[in-house]
């Protein structure tokens, strides 16, 4: 009587052990899915981006999304003597009060978009920034460019 007293409890203990786990994993199950369809999983995009030098000194910087949606908050353009450009939020860096090299136009997916910050680039989509120089060779200096994107992650691009 004994023995099958002890495997009624140790079957009921199983169960219940097993009740839990199915019910974590039924809760987690419900959670991906609830962000999978709130678009929660999509702000987790990367963004990726190149920098030329054209010919009349001028900048064109693209940037990417990849992996999801991306938000570009600021951009930086920054040389060896400190920062030429500033727009938008960008953390730590501010525009110098004459600037040689400035916002000229942007272009998202192909269609011209707004000068002011911030810039939303969905799932592929790219954006080119134009710098047009406002003095002689005011471009010409920049080096590198970071572009502060998704509220707290930046990159930074190479002219060249």
């Amino acid at each position: 009587m004994l023995r099958v007293k002890s495997r009624k409890v140790r079957r009921g203990i199983s169960n219940i052990v097993i009740t839990v786990i199915l019910i974590i994993l039924g809760v987690a199950l419900g959670l991906a899915l609830y962000f999978l369809s709130s678009g929660m999983l999509r702000t987790l995009g990367t963004a990726t981006g190149s920098a030329t030098l054209a010919s009349d000194g001028s900048i064109v910087l693209t940037v990417s999304a990849v992996g999801g949606k991306v938000t570009v908050n600021g951009i930086v353009l920054d040389s060896p003597s400190g920062v030429v450009y500033a727009v938008g939020t960008t953390p730590g860096y501010t525009s110098p009060q004459s600037t040689a090299c400035s916002l000229a136009g942007v272009y998202i997916a192909g269609t011209q978009g707004s000068n002011t910050a911030p810039w939303v680039l969905q799932n592929g989509e790219s954006a080119s920034f134009t710098f047009k120089p406002s003095t002689a060779g005011g471009c010409s200096q920049v080096t590198g460019i970071i572009v502060f994107y998704n509220t707290g992650k930046a990159i930074q691009v190479s002219v060249g």
